[in-house]
């Protein structure tokens, strides 16, 4: 999912993307990637709920990291929370407090993509619950 940078977001970019929310997911049900992996986003309202019933906060990274490195002992610092989930048009949103390095990466625009990780069902590719998200320089998804 691209991070739109209208003329108002590069005034203010890191006032925009936390008041107004970062797009988690494309409008679903179904999600395709551009290296032909496919999800299917269901129940949008389930995702939101599991991540209230987890009650913790979710790590916004660079490149994945938390998945990457994290488990190489590697450090794998956040660069923002999620401190809620809500849906939009059937599309998850994200509220995201930024910390220096996050807002820095974002008013210079020096990541344009953000990407979820989450849970989803082997079976039938439902999404079930978020685990984290990326800033990234490149995009899976096929939209824009």
């Amino acid at each position: 999912m691209a991070i739109r940078y209208t003329e108002e977001f590069r005034r203010d970019a890191v006032r925009i993307a936390t008041t107004s929310g970062l797009q988690l997911t494309p409008e679903g049900p179904n999600i395709a990637g551009r290296d032909g992996r496919k999800w299917i986003l269901p129940n949008p309202e389930a995702v939101v709920a599991a991540f209230r019933d987890n009650g913790a906060d979710l790590p916004i990274d660079f490149e994945h990291a938390t998945q990457i490195k994290g488990p190489k002992g590697e450090a794998a610092p956040a660069i923002g929370w999620i401190k809620d989930l809500e849906v939009r048009n059937s599309a998850v949103w994200a509220r995201v407090e930024w910390n220096e390095a996050g807002q820095s990466a974002i008013t210079s625009k020096g990541y344009r993509y953000v990407s979820p990780v989450f849970t989803f069902a082997k079976a039938t590719g439902d999404i079930l619950k978020m685990i984290s998200a990326g800033l990234t320089i490149e995009t899976c998804r096929s939209e824009p």
